[in-house]
């Protein structure tokens, strides 16, 4: 479905059956939705604001400079702490940057989060900062932040499970490394991974792996 009217309150809450959303337009309606959105997406300018707080469960899709500005301003203000968010993707293809902070006073409950750009796109993002706001996180895909060298505030995200960050500046993945305090209580680090990913890096010492 493709909201593409102006000016009018659009309330989907008792459409039973939509499971998907995409909003493509410049439309300036404001839409409820219905609990049952399982994915939810932007890829292009919209000036009306949606609310989700109904729904409960989804992923959720922004792409370019225009996604990123909608989901920000028009769609994340009405989330719901309740809600888990299954996967948050993020394609950068016209994006020149991304300030992960917008995250933090989100309180967000989210699964997996992605953010990937194309190669021409030479995002000038430098650090992870704001990610680690993000509660329940067991997967994290960065892909194509040729300036991304500082991955330290993702320390504290120790429910990780997979971690890929690919095609960036990344030097030092001491972050990984588990630190315990003298009773055995973790500070910091990911005993949890099962999988990492970080080839096309500036990587010279993986040593903290073998742990």
């Amino acid at each position: 479905m493709e909201p593409h009217y102006n000016n009018f309150l659009w309330d989907l809450s008792d459409e039973t059956s939509l499971t998907e959303v995409t909003f493509m337009w410049g439309s300036s309606a404001k839409v409820i939705l219905p609990e049952c959105v399982k994915k939810l997406g932007f890829n292009n300018e919209f000036y009306g604001s949606v609310d989700i707080s109904r729904v409960k469960h989804f992923e959720l899709i922004s792409t370019g400079q225009f996604g990123m500005d909608n989901l920000i301003t028009r769609v994340l203000n009405t989330y719901n702490p309740d809600t888990i968010i299954d996967r948050f993707n993020v394609d950068g293809r016209n994006l020149k940057t991304i300030d992960f902070t917008f995250l933090e006073p989100l309180n967000l409950k989210c699964k997996t989060f992605s953010v990937s750009f194309n190669e021409g796109a030479k995002a000038q993002s430098q650090t992870t900062k704001g990610i680690e706001s993000i509660e329940g996180l067991t997967s994290i895909q960065l892909d194509t932040l040729p300036y991304l060298t500082d991955i330290s505030s993702l320390k504290t995200l120790n429910n990780l499970t997979s971690l890929k960050i690919v095609n960036c500046n990344i030097r030092d993945i001491s972050t990984l490394l588990p630190v315990y305090d003298e009773n055995n209580i973790l500070i910091s680090g990911m005993p949890k991974l099962t999988s990492v990913s970080m080839y096309n890096n500036n990587i010279s010492d993986i040593s903290v792996l073998q742990y």
